[in-house]
């Protein structure tokens, strides 16, 4: 577990031939991720609401600690299994698969993990820090980054 702060930094391209990137540091370590292109925010910006407003030690705590994907999925560690599915339940309202309540998101979220608990009552915090960090992205110009902290201790839930 890292003590140091996590940081992404998500840069946008600045050309449509271009991928924005994600660099995720933590102390001296630096991982730095092509995004998916789909069109919105970075995919690892939605795996840092999870973590951010839930607490869990998912995708980007783990990224800082040096720990693969490959390793991430191999392990099947429970918090991680949670981030993932929550993740996942808010990507899915993201690209307009599934309606945006709370039900769908409840199904879609616990169905690869239990949910942890306060699942309930912290939806609706991710889904504003997701509106509110969507638009923060789609006002940066091309080539701008936005840069987002967990603190250490972040993932301990």
């Amino acid at each position: 577990m890292t003590d140091a702060i996590t940081t992404l930094v998500c840069k946008k391209r600045k050309s449509p031939e271009e991928r924005d990137t994600v660099t995720i540091l933590a102390g001296d370590r630096a991982t730095v991720i092509k995004a998916w292109d789909h069109g919105i925010m970075p995919h690892e910006i939605v795996h840092y609401v999870v973590e951010a407003v839930f607490g869990l030690r998912g995708f980007v705590q783990l990224t800082a600690e040096g720990i693969s994907s490959e390793r991430m999925i191999a392990e099947k560690d429970p918090q991680a299994m949670q981030a993932e599915s929550l993740t996942n339940a808010y990507q899915y309202e993201m690209w307009g698969l599934t309606p945006a309540t709370d039900e769908q998101f409840l199904e879609n979220a616990g169905r690869h993990a239990p949910l942890p608990d306060g699942t309930p009552e912290r939806i609706r915090e991710g889904r504003e820090l997701i509106a509110e960090l969507s638009i923060r992205w789609d006002e940066l110009p091309a080539g701008g980054t936005m840069e987002l902290a967990l603190p250490p201790g972040s993932g301990q839930a």
